[in-house]
């Protein structure tokens, strides 16, 4: 009886990990984190980015569209040189069910796509905030001049 009893202690106090043991476990996943937080940080960035690229390329065809009926593109900023593409559902409503907003226009309701039209209805421009590039202008013909908060806009 007092050899099993014996053989039972000596197994209970080899039983565990040695904190050595945890602390190296505890490193390797540490190290492991941070490369998979390093390696997806952009992530939601580039998706966003690519989300408005295709955002702005149906808002294109719709002008295109409008400018193949009406032989201008809509004038719909009031007479300021560049408003928000929301004022354009109204114009465009036959050729786009619905105008897409930036991705971060719900969140902070400043980052929106906007638009302009040169006065003989000639050209237009979007302006389109990157988070993983730098803001630019496209359109067609685009014959408005914006700047953005860093200086000019660059063309997409």
């Amino acid at each position: 009886m007092k050899k099993a009893w014996a053989r039972l202690h000596r197994y209970r106090s080899n039983a565990g990990f040695t904190l050595v043991e945890i602390m190296v476990v505890v490193a390797i996943i540490a190290v492991l984190a941070t490369i998979v937080v390093v390696a997806y940080q952009g992530f939601g960035e580039r998706t966003r980015d690519s989300q408005r690229t295709t955002d702005v390329a149906q808002i294109k065809i719709a002008l295109d569209k409008y400018y193949a009926d009406n032989s201008r593109y809509p004038d719909v900023c009031g007479g300021t040189p560049v408003c928000s593409v929301v004022a354009l559902s109204t114009p465009l409503a036959q050729y786009i069910k619905q105008l897409p907003s930036d991705p971060l226009t719900s969140q902070n309701g400043q980052n929106e796509y906007r638009y302009g039209v040169s006065t003989d209805g000639s050209g237009y421009g979007i302006v389109v905030n990157y988070e993983d590039t730098s803001p630019c202008i496209t359109g067609s013909r685009i014959a408005i001049a914006v700047a953005g908060p860093s200086g000019p806009l660059l063309k997409c």
